[in-house]
C-alpha cells in the first residue's frame, strides 16, 4: 500500500492502525500493510466499524495491555487476511469476515471489481484491466467453464 494511503489510515484510525505496542513482535508492527492500494477503501470501511469500538473501550478505562491489537494485515491466496485480538470487540469478527469476503471480489491493485486470477503460482484478486497489464489468467480450476 502506498505511503499516502498508509498515513491516511493511521491518522484516521490511530487505535487500530497505530504503530503497535512497545516490544510488539507481530507482523503488523514489523511490516504494516502487506497488500496493495486497491484494498484501501475496504480497509478504511473495516476500520470505521472497529475504531469506534476501540475508542469506547479506551473511554471505559480498559488498560492499554488489554486493548484489542492488530496482528497482521496481508494478502494471501488472493484474499485479505486481517488478524487481531477481538475478545473485547462485539462486531469485530463479523466485520472482518465481510471485509475478507469483499476482498475476493475487489481488485487488490486498483479497487475495481475483480476475481481470483493466477500468474504461475501467484494468485491474486484482480480486475480484467490489471490482469491484462500483469499477465494474469484464470486459475486452472476455473478455466473449464466454472462460474467464478
Amino acid at each position: 500500500m502506498n505511503d499516502d494511503q498508509v498515513s491516511e489510515l493511521r491518522a484516521a484510525y490511530p487505535l487500530l492502525y497505530g504503530q503497535g505496542h512497545t516490544g510488539d513482535q507481530s507482523s503488523w508492527s514489523r511490516f504494516g500493510f502487506e497488500c496493495c492500494d486497491g484494498w484501501f477503501v475496504l480497509l478504511h470501511e473495516l476500520a470505521a466499524v472497529l475504531e469506534p469500538q476501540m475508542q469506547a473501550l479506551k473511554t471505559q478505562g480498559v488498560p492499554a495491555e488489554m486493548m484489542p491489537r492488530l496482528l497482521q494485515v496481508k494478502e494471501k491466496f488472493g484474499g485479505l487476511r486481517f488478524y487481531m485480538t477481538t475478545d473485547l470487540l462485539s462486531d469485530a469478527r463479523a466485520a472482518i469476515a465481510q471485509a475478507v469476503a469483499k476482498s475476493t471480489r475487489t481488485c487488490e491493485l486498483c479497487g475495481r471489481p475483480g476475481q481470483l486470477m493466477a500468474t504461475g503460482r501467484h494468485w491474486q484478486t484482480v480486475c480484467p484491466v490489471c490482469a491484462g497489464m500483469h499477465g494474469f489468467g484464470l486459475p486452472h480450476d476455473k478455466q473449464d467453464g466454472e462460474a467464478s
